[in-house]
């Protein structure tokens, strides 16, 4: 059991009785879906703190299943910052492996236009270039990198 702030509240169409909710529990949010119409109104739950009982068994109402909760492997990943005076270091990170030519690499202004397995996308300085498992490189923001990833030694 935990104590969770429903953020977001709204009528399940097509219920009589369901509400949605997106409920805080302070490290992270969770969809929640409960029978709750018949005493109150979803815009009077939202911004109040309830207790909520997690891990229950996975069901569906109405259609609507909680999203299921995934945990990143463990990998270890080659990653440069850009700084926007490291074009060089960037330019020899990429042709590692010999994949680093004239269409791989776009250079604009402050930012880097790197093609990648979905398409260009762009770095701009502090950004994270990673190479990832696949040997594919791909651009990430620098507090998402932080979060993500920690410094390994081996």
């Amino acid at each position: 059991m935990r104590i969770g702030k429903i953020v977001e509240a709204k009528y399940v169409s097509g219920s009589r009785n369901l509400i949605k909710m997106i409920v805080d529990f302070g490290n992270e949010k969770r969809q929640a879906v409960a029978g709750l119409l018949q005493w109150y109104k979803p815009e009077a739950l939202v911004g109040k703190k309830y207790a909520f009982l997690l891990n229950l068994k996975r069901r569906k109402f109405m259609g609507i299943e909680s999203p299921k909760k995934y945990r990143k492997k463990p990998v270890v990943v080659e990653a440069l910052q850009w700084t926007g005076d490291n074009l060089d270091d960037v330019k020899e990170f990429l042709t590692s492996d010999g994949l680093y030519d004239s269409e791989y690499l776009d250079y604009v202004g402050d930012s880097l236009g790197i093609n990648t397995l979905e398409g260009t996308m762009f770095a701009k300085v502090g950004d994270y270039i990673i190479k990832g498992v696949k040997g594919e490189f791909y651009p990430c923001k620098p507090d998402i990198f932080n979060e993500t990833y920690e410094l390994f030694f081996h």
